[in-house]
């Protein structure tokens, strides 16, 4: 079998595809919709003709994908595979409810951030509009291809607006080593009024573009590499939600809300998901405030701090805990315990 990736021919079995193992750097970050994606390579499929296998892992669960579809440039197929992904995905009003619930919770808690993140299925004007009554001084999101812009008094598609930016419109920046080309284009939206669109094509190796997409933010002053930079910050979420999920037991409770579980009071739902985000806080905290642990992953944080080996005395009041030699010389404590000796 011919090694999949980057490869004229791919051939093989569906099996072996889904069962390999890539380096991190060969996989694509679909922010939008918490997967990731590689190109496995091209092939032919009787009936069909010349094709084009895409990988998709589930980054919360790690369940793997193999998409078959026509031949295309990198960039187009991630933007079939994300189409298809939110296009599976459950779709009601209630999200929208929940999340402005949330966005509530969070003023009255006293958070004052002036920017909301969000993923495409949240593009709904009226639920826009609603956020940014709340507070916030601007909302960043990809923006849809079906939802014309004014431009040059015309009504107009992403497809024919980028069709109208020259290459030399385009700037490159660098973000955490992501090599990246932003152009923009002031346009009207039909209730939202004047907005910016950030075309954005992501590069790889020799300049070739391996992802594009089109970020909407309602603020047109609000700068291009920060919208950019913000849209990115998703991806962390993503990320912490499979640290949960995989580390801290949050995958052991299915609801909706509060009280959709007939076999849990809303208490216990509250109390395992506040323990499971306790859990994980422990160990990011852990990592920040130890300095030996800094680079490390917060699983391997969590096995060497948390699974260690220690000693329990117990005094007239407090429990000692008592790490090895071995431990504190090649660890050491995280600034907030106090060490005595």
């Amino acid at each position: 079998m011919a090694r999949p990736h980057r490869t004229t021919t791919a051939r093989g079995t569906a099996h072996d595809w889904l069962t390999r193992h890539y380096a991190t750097l060969e996989w694509v970050e679909l922010t939008d919709v918490g997967h990731r994606a590689l190109r496995v390579g091209q092939s032919t499929l009787e009936g069909l003709g010349q094709i084009a296998l895409v990988l998709v892992e589930d980054l919360a669960t790690q369940e793997r994908t193999l998409f078959v579809t026509r031949p295309a440039p990198d960039a187009d197929l991630w933007q079939r595979v994300e189409l298809a992904l939110s296009q599976s995905s459950e779709t009601d009003s209630a999200r929208l409810t929940m999340m402005l619930d949330l966005l509530q919770r969070t003023r009255r808690a006293g958070v004052v951030a002036e920017t909301a993140v969000f993923d495409r299925w949240f593009y709904v004007t009226g639920f826009l509009r609603q956020v940014l009554a709340l507070g916030f001084a601007r909302v960043i999101l990809k923006a849809k291809r079906n939802i014309p812009y004014g431009y040059h008094g015309k009504q107009q598609t992403i497809e024919q607006l980028e069709r109208q930016i020259p290459a030399k419109r385009y700037r490159t920046k660098t973000h955490h080593g992501q090599r990246v080309k932003l152009a923009t284009l002031h346009v009207r939206h039909g209730e939202l009024g004047c907005v910016k669109l950030v075309f954005v094509k992501e590069l790889g190796a020799h300049n070739r573009i391996v992802q594009k997409y089109v970020l909407m933010r309602s603020d047109p002053r609000f700068p291009t590499d920060k919208v950019y930079r913000a849209h990115k910050l998703r991806w962390k979420i993503e990320v912490g939600y499979r640290e949960l999920r995989q580390q801290h037991g949050f995958a052991e409770y299915h609801a909706r809300n509060f009280n959709a579980n007939p076999s849990a009071s809303s208490g216990q739902a509250f109390g395992h998901i506040a323990l499971s985000f306790l859990s994980y806080l422990c160990v990011v905290v852990t990592r920040l405030m130890t300095p030996s642990l800094r680079r490390k992953t917060l699983g391997q944080v969590k096995r060497l701090v948390f699974d260690a080996l220690v000693e329990l005395e117990r005094f007239a009041d407090p429990i000692r805990v008592k790490f090895s030699a071995v431990f504190l010389r090649e660890v050491g404590l995280p600034l907030y315990c106090a060490r005595n000796l």
